[in-house]
């Protein structure tokens, strides 16, 4: 009868065990994951295409910023200064998931360079607040912003999430 008392105990004594247990491979699953490749083709200023050794090409999207849509002012300039900075290179990308158009969404850095951050520094893209909300992206938008420079030579550039807004309603 004494085994029988000590099951219980022990089961009660082994879910907190389970628990961290399942925690701990949670934790794993949602670890950063890397890759790294060569970018054969840069879409817009926040995408690319990137390929691995012989796996199929991803589609990367830059984490933490969007950048001016392709019809958008400053789109085709954005476009432009994100090939300079990863076209033909063999670039380094850190990423948790994808999003709904099964891209992966990563931080990308090239030669020492935070591309993500570029981006944002040099005018070529907005912090995206609205899933990021680090204090750095933040700061190299208002820098950027002071200095006028990129997309904040025009008086009231329009975020890419406005112009998409505005596009659907055309559409709709």
């Amino acid at each position: 009868m004494a085994q029988n008392k000590r099951g219980p105990e022990l089961r009660k004594a082994q879910t907190p065990m389970k628990y961290l247990l399942m925690l701990f491979a949670l934790c794993c699953i949602a670890e950063a994951k890397v890759l790294k490749g060569k970018v054969v083709n840069v879409h817009d200023g926040d995408t690319f295409t990137l390929l691995v050794g012989k796996e199929p090409p991803y589609k990367v999207r830059l984490d933490a910023i969007d950048a001016p849509e392709e019809k958008q002012a400053f789109g085709e300039v954005s476009r432009k200064a994100l090939a300079g900075l990863v076209a033909g290179k063999i670039v380094q990308v850190d990423w948790k998931s994808k999003d709904r158009f099964d891209r992966i969404i990563g931080r990308v850095t090239v030669d020492g360079v935070n591309v993500n951050l570029n981006q944002v520094n040099t005018g070529m893209a907005w912090h995206f607040k609205k899933y990021n909300q680090e204090k750095s992206f933040a700061q190299a938008e208002s820098a950027a912003k002071a200095q006028k420079l990129g997309l904040w030579k025009d008086a009231n550039p329009l975020a890419p999430w406005e112009f998409r807004k505005q596009a659907k309603q055309r559409k709709g």
